[in-house]
């Protein structure tokens, strides 16, 4: 009677431990859905730069296994451009770096296999209405920011609208390189806020479109060069590039 006993708790025990260990691996397969984080890349986020942090990245939106992301602190401090001039993001200096220094140094080669060029629209529809320019070229990008209208889309970002979904948090490395901060103005999270930079136009001459700190949107010149860069891509879900879990920063 007794060894039956002990056969039966063991049994449950071992059931116990397969359930365990059968939950966390669903955890680690469950597809990757909207609102998940993921790493991919790494960066300088500490105040030194010599580091090589994994970058954070929010998913936006999922599609036909692809994924929209978006990475959740602002990770450096750019100018749109580095003339005072009437720009478009086709010609602009900062999608040349993104799409170049930033591309390349950021990401290793595998990682770039999963990272898509994607075709991206610069049609006034993707503007603040009533800031609308004629229209801008088309673009293709592997890395690019978000328009008015995908900030207003995902973020709901609006004109003269604080919003708490719409503040992001600039890295350490961003604030050594120039971010303006607001102590006073908190994440959704509490954490100190910068204004950071959309690609679409202003609603000034020689203006781009950027999100204050409130999480409202604003303009500044091109050449202001306070704030925040938050990259976005699209990204094959089913590489193994895509991580879960931060990997330990170089």
């Amino acid at each position: 009677m007794i060894m039956k006993k002990r056969i039966r708790i063991a049994a449950l025990v071992l059931l116990a431990a397969v359930l365990v260990v059968s939950a966390a691996a669903g955890e680690e397969t469950r597809e990757i859905r909207k609102g998940d984080r993921v790493f991919i890349g790494t960066f300088p986020q500490t105040a030194e730069g010599t580091d090589r942090t994994p970058i954070e990245w929010v998913v936006l939106a999922v599609q036909d296994g692809k994924g929209f992301l978006m990475s959740k602190r602002g990770l450096i401090a750019m100018a749109y451009h580095t003339e005072d001039t009437d720009v478009t993001w086709e010609a602009c200096a900062l999608r040349a770096w993104l799409n170049n220094e930033f591309y390349r140094d950021a990401f290793s080669e595998e990682e770039k296999t999963a990272i898509l060029l994607t075709d991206v629209d610069n049609s006034t529809a993707q503007r603040y209405g009533k800031w609308r320019k004629p229209k801008e070229p088309d673009t293709q990008d592997y890395v690019y920011l978000l328009s008015y209208a995908e900030a207003h889309k995902y973020l709901g970002m609006e004109k003269d609208v604080y919003g708490r979904k719409s503040r992001i948090e600039p890295t350490d490395y961003a604030v050594k390189t120039g971010a303006h901060v607001e102590e006073s103005i908190r994440t959704a999270e509490g954490k100190r806020t910068g204004w950071w930079m959309l690609r679409s136009p202003g609603g000034r001459k020689h203006g781009a479109s950027c999100v204050n700190n409130g999480g409202g949107l604003s303009d500044c010149n091109v050449t202001l060069a306070s704030g925040c860069i938050c990259p976005v891509l699209w990204a094959d879900l089913s590489s193994p590039a895509l991580k879960r879990e931060a990997p330990a920063a170089e």
